[in-house]
């Protein structure tokens, strides 16, 4: 009976470790604080942007929210904002342009690429961005900025509030 007992021991502990491991996305031990500091760095990286690529044309529709990330039961939370740009010239060029103006300023690409339209991923100080035309009306340029997944622990997330805000008033 004695051995039983251990085996069943060692299994809950096993099974107990792995499921640790599940799920991590969100950031642990994360507070109000860090949701604070999130959506002001991707509002500032995304008023960055927007100032970096007004000279291209008409910068407008800047928008952020917060979305849920993560899965039960430790759901998260993670802040996007983007916006649009109607270029002067052709807008593939706009971004390639764009995306080359914020390497000088410290952004990194990860990922680009031309197919089927020129389109660029960067990321900068925990957050990441993405510059790409419009699926919609092909004489845009749509940008984004995303934090990381935080952890909002007991309660997940209920009582967030998901409206979307404007961020160019």
């Amino acid at each position: 009976m004695r051995p039983v007992i251990v085996l069943v021991t060692a299994l809950v502990t096993v099974l107990a470790a792995g499921l640790a491991g599940c799920g991590s996305e969100p950031d642990e031990g994360s507070t109000q604080v860090d949701t604070d500091e999130q959506r002001e760095q991707v509002v500032s990286g995304l008023r960055e942007i927007s100032e970096t690529i007004a000279p291209q044309g008409e910068v407008s529709d800047l928008f952020g929210k917060w979305t849920v990330c993560g899965g039960p039961p430790d759901a998260g939370v993670e802040y996007r904002a983007s916006g649009r740009l109607v270029p002067s010239a052709d807008p593939g060029a706009s971004v390639q342009a764009a995306a080359q103006a914020l390497v000088a300023q410290g952004w990194t690409v990860t990922e680009e690429g031309t197919d089927p339209q020129p389109w660029a991923n960067l990321e900068r100080d925990g957050v990441t961005a993405s510059l790409r035309i419009n699926a919609y009306r092909s004489d845009e340029v749509t940008f984004a900025v995303a934090g990381d997944c935080v952890e909002l622990g007991e309660g997940g997330t209920k009582g967030w509030d998901y409206s979307r805000e404007r961020l160019d008033g």
